[in-house]
């Protein structure tokens, strides 16, 4: 990692980031494997956060640290929340029980009702669709998103409600039936 700041050509600029990965890779990694919850893949997620800083230096500010690693760990959040959204655990198809379930045609209804769910999620706001994911995808207590997401339970169960009341409006608008 270092290597890649003294390649950056303002040694002002360098200094500063090479100050700020001192001071807080520690804290990024345990944040960011707080959420993947795998140490190689936090580790990629830190070293991900700081190649973007180091490709864009201009995002950072002088004479504001703790602006400065605020920013790195929203950086590191979205990335390791877009790492979990990448690498969902799926059960492979021998693990699952053979029996009797719905027709090829019911299948397809549902699946396609469930592309359209995730499209109307995906165009809610961001803040709701990482507490809906997070819940749903991930299957995280709300007392978890609270910490992960570094805000309050109230808020987490009120992005909750209002992000799901929003997808149930338009999937229902949409004709999905909802039961």
């Amino acid at each position: 990692m270092l290597t890649l700041i003294h390649a950056i050509q303002d040694p002002v600029m360098a200094n500063l980031i090479e100050e700020l990965f001192r001071q807080s890779k520690d804290a990024l990694l345990a944040y960011s494997e707080s959420i993947v919850r795998e140490p190689a893949a936090a580790e990629d997620v830190v070293q991900s956060a700081f190649q973007i800083i180091v490709d864009r230096p201009q995002l950072l500010k002088y004479d504001e640290a703790s602006r400065n690693r605020a920013y790195m760990m929203a950086i590191v959040r979205n990335l390791a929340l877009n790492y979990l959204r990448d690498h969902r655990k799926e059960i492979p198809a021998e693990m699952e029980p053979a029996a009797a379930g719905p027709s090829l045609d019911e299948l397809l209804i549902q699946k396609e009702a469930f592309l359209y769910a995730e499209a109307v999620i995906s165009q809610l706001p961001k803040n709701y669709q990482d507490a809906i994911f997070l819940k749903y995808e991930m299957d995280y207590s709300h007392e978890e998103i609270s910490r992960l997401l570094g805000i309050s339970y109230d808020n987490v169960r009120q992005r909750m409600s209002r992000g799901l009341r929003r997808a149930r409006a338009e999937l229902e608008k949409g004709g999905v039936a909802l039961g």
